[in-house]
């Protein structure tokens, strides 16, 4: 696939998910239960209890009664129950470490390029730890691509330690490939 966005809304994801989750888009973590699992292991090996994931969408990953989600859909939001909030990760609109994790999985897909440094700089803001799940670019999916490495890169200009574990499965068109950050605060 090319650079360009699969819908017209791509990077207007208010507009994009104002109804909802959209029939003719899903995420990796939706048609891929063994890699959600894997996140959710990577989440839950942490041990972090005041936990913020942004861009939960259909499937989020945190559990747990200290979890608080964020998106900028309120249909979206709705079936998630009373811990969460409308938002967007450009502009997080929390306290400087307010959460012991902050986690953003196929999100920053959403974010207009020239603003991705932002909102990996927002997440670390309000973290000591950071989760970043991303398909990766050639790697089946259906998003504009982002490389994870840069994602990585962008998050250790943070003052952050981050370590990158790439994910392969097989795929429909061949292996998807997906990547899974971890950071942490130096």
């Amino acid at each position: 696939m090319g650079t360009e966005p699969p819908h017209p809304d791509w990077f207007r994801p208010r507009a994009l998910y104002r109804r909802g989750y959209p029939a003719e888009l899903t995420s990796a973590l939706q048609l891929l239960p063994p890699v959600r699992a894997l996140v959710q292991r990577a989440v839950d090996e942490i041990g972090a209890r005041y936990v913020l994931e942004v861009g939960p969408g259909r499937c989020p990953v945190a559990r747990g009664p200290d979890v608080l989600y964020l998106d900028v859909s309120e249909s979206i939001l709705a079936a998630l129950g009373t811990r969460a909030v409308v938002g967007d990760v450009r502009a997080l609109p929390f306290a400087d470490g307010m959460f012991d994790l902050a986690l953003a999985c196929d999100v920053l897909t959403h974010v207009p390029p020239a603003e991705r440094e932002r909102a990996l700089s927002e997440l670390c803001r309000v973290a000591p730890r950071v989760v970043v799940f991303q398909p990766e670019p050639g790697g089946g999916a259906l998003a504009p691509p982002i490389s994870a490495a840069r994602l990585a890169r962008g998050i250790e200009r943070c003052g952050f330690e981050a370590a990158l574990r790439p994910i392969v499965v097989p795929g429909p068109r061949g292996p998807l490939r997906m990547g899974l950050i971890v950071a942490e605060r130096r």
